[in-house]
């Protein structure tokens, strides 16, 4: 007789749809995946969901009202993630000059997240004579690779930094290290339909933010204004849309302030805590 609401952060299915390539689709793990996901939505008494992308993909393939699918998105926490001025000496020990700029993305390295074509991009603009660094912090199952196409493209030189995993009491020394945040994200459907919680944490940071423009980034990011977006997998795109903000820190600071300014007004923990509060209440359980 207890209520069941059923929490889908993510689609494990799309997730290894997105190793196994588009061919998978038809096969009988990934239809028996996405099946047994789609009864228990059915049957639970309320589905919270982490995007509009992801409850437009939920409610199209499930017999569920749409009233009782709700979105709750990731949240940050801004007092935590505070904005401040690049740690010099971090930067220094990982061989960044102060004339350079920063171009970083903090995540597990998964082939859905791209970083491929960001390595490329970099490659791209350091042949046009920009003095960057690439600053990569994390680990995952495709590191190995990404080091290769670091190597096949002249970047093994120091200009492409692999830090592996970083304790989280330093994480934020590493977002205050980098200028231009990239969110490279693939066209997988995993991409189209899952926000990431790391683009509200450098938002939070006031970084300057360029993102792949898959539908459940262009959620977060409103062109122009709270940050940048550029034509997934292509490196030659993401190159034009972050050289402009090389020349230009108050642009990035401007983009910096509106992206703090947006998620402090819309995604917060304290937020998310009132929108549970108010589903919970309407299942009377509250």
């Amino acid at each position: 007789g207890l209520p069941v609401v059923y929490e889908v952060r993510g689609f494990l299915e799309e997730t290894w749809l997105s190793r196994m390539g588009p061919a998978a689709a038809d096969s009988d793990r990934y239809l028996a995946a996405r099946a047994v996901e789609t009864a228990v939505m059915d049957a639970a008494d309320a589905v919270v969901t982490l995007s509009e992308t992801m409850r437009v993909d939920i409610l199209s393939r499930s017999a569920i009202a749409p009233d009782r699918v709700v979105v709750v998105p990731n949240g940050v926490d801004v007092d935590r993630f505070v904005p401040g001025p690049r740690d010099e000496a971090l930067a220094a020990s990982l061989g960044i000059g102060s004339d350079e700029t920063a171009i970083g993305y903090i995540s597990s390295f998964t082939s859905y997240e791209g970083i491929g074509y960001l390595i490329r991009a970099a490659a791209l603009l350091r042949g046009r004579g920009r003095r960057i660094r690439l600053l990569l912090v994390g680990d995952g199952e495709v590191r190995s690779e990404l080091e290769a196409v670091a190597r096949e493209v002249g970047l093994d030189d120091g200009t492409a930094i692999f830090t592996g995993r970083v304790p989280h009491d330093d994480v934020l020394r590493y977002y205050r290290t980098i200028d231009v945040f990239v969110v490279p994200r693939t066209n997988d459907r995993v991409s189209q339909l899952v926000t990431p919680l790391k683009p509200y944490e450098a938002m939070a940071m006031e970084k300057a933010l360029v993102v792949s423009a898959v539908g459940a980034l262009l959620e977060i990011v409103t062109e122009g204004e709270t940050g940048r977006t550029f034509t997934p997998e292509d490196p030659v795109s993401l190159a034009e849309t972050i050289e402009p903000l090389l020349d230009d820190p108050a642009a990035r600071a401007r983009l910096g302030s509106a992206a703090r300014t947006w998620v402090a007004a819309n995604r917060t923990w304290d937020q998310n805590g009132r929108r549970y509060l108010e589903l919970y209440q309407r299942l009377g359980i509250a």
